[in-house]
């Protein structure tokens, strides 16, 4: 069995900050799985902080609220805030989809948002060629929300189902 994973863009920039503005970026991943029964991909980390301060993590999807502290991801593609990411993208003989397939919509709502870490954002049910992923970042500041350089660190693990 063979499983292996690329992060194929790593540096997801958001700006300056704002609180009448939200910010977004992306990052992209791939993952193939031959000959087992499937695959999960966890993410693990927290959520963007500047010293003692850490932005909010959406604990339950939502949409962007400008002016509410709010830091969530998703693997689909967007409308609002704005036009961003995109939606998995299975090429020839890839099952991959964002979560845990049908019904499991934490991370796969366009337009909504959500961080829990150690939660599964993406899997496929069987054996799989290459799916491209891409998450969407999200992140809205409040106006007391304190000025500083903010930066966050994730991991994805991928774990081989047989």
């Amino acid at each position: 069995p063979t499983l292996s994973i690329a992060i194929t863009s790593t540096a997801a920039g958001f700006g300056i900050l704002s609180p009448s503005t939200s910010a977004t970026a992306t990052s992209t991943f791939s993952v193939i799985n031959y000959t087992s029964y499937g695959y999960a991909v966890q993410i693990t980390g927290k959520a963007p902080s500047s010293g003692a301060h850490t932005i909010t993590p959406m604990t339950t999807t939502a949409i962007a609220q400008s002016g509410l502290e709010q830091f969530g991801i998703n693997l689909v593609a967007n409308t609002l805030p704005r036009s961003f990411g995109a939606n998995p993208d299975n090429g020839q003989f890839g099952f991959g989809q964002v979560g845990l397939g049908p019904g499991d919509t934490k991370y796969s709502t366009p337009n909504e948002f959500r961080y829990v870490s150690g939660e599964t954002i993406a899997s496929a049910p069987k054996s799989s060629g290459q799916t491209n992923y891409t998450i969407s970042y999200l992140v809205n500041t409040a106006g007391i929300t304190p000025g500083g350089r903010y930066t966050s660190d994730q991991t994805l693990i991928v774990t081989g189902t047989y």
